[in-house]
């Protein structure tokens, strides 16, 4: 997360444009048929611009942390119209894109497949190797031995302060 300036007092968390639209882009080959859908899926890239920024080398938004979020999708500021220019030229192919624009407007948007399996190893724990179900189980079985109900009900204090009598 990044630091915005709202104004001249407030400020607030805010995502890296680089991952914001990464994930915007993620969300669309993960939830619309157009962009997932063999034989013809589209092929998304992305990339942020900047209008009103220009461009500072030391600013937050081209730290290292950030450099492979800039590297899958580039950020451009006001300064660097032309590279943003040169982005689009290399990735926008030919034609008037109202064939691709029909297909998304056509399509509802559904999880694909990949990302439905993904889901359900997470939920099964087999993404993690875990058993999220033994573990949810395990840690109420945890928790009535360190909270038993006699001592705890209507108390916030932590197990170990709970004393012995009633």
């Amino acid at each position: 997360a990044m630091r915005d300036m709202l104004g001249l007092a407030a400020e607030r968390e805010v995502l890296h444009p680089a991952v914001q639209v990464g994930q915007y882009k993620m969300h669309l080959e993960d939830t619309h048929p157009a962009f997932y859908e063999p034989p013809n899926e589209i092929k998304l890239n992305a990339c942020s611009y900047l209008h009103n920024y220009h461009y500072e080398p030391d600013d937050i938004i081209y730290a290292p942390k950030f450099s492979e979020a800039l590297k899958n999708c580039p950020t451009y500021c006001a300064d660097h119209f032309e590279d943003l220019t040169s982005f689009l030229k290399s990735h926008v192919e030919a034609g008037d894109g109202m064939g691709i624009l029909k297909r998304v407007e056509e399509n509802q948007c559904r999880p694909s497949k990949k990302l439905m399996q993904h889901v359900g190893n997470v939920i099964r724990g087999n993404h993690f190797g875990i058993d999220l179900l033994d573990a949810v189980q395990n840690k109420l079985q945890t928790n009535e031995m360190k909270y038993p109900v006699e001592k705890s009900r209507g108390s916030s204090k932590k197990y170990t302060d709970l004393s012995s009598k009633s």
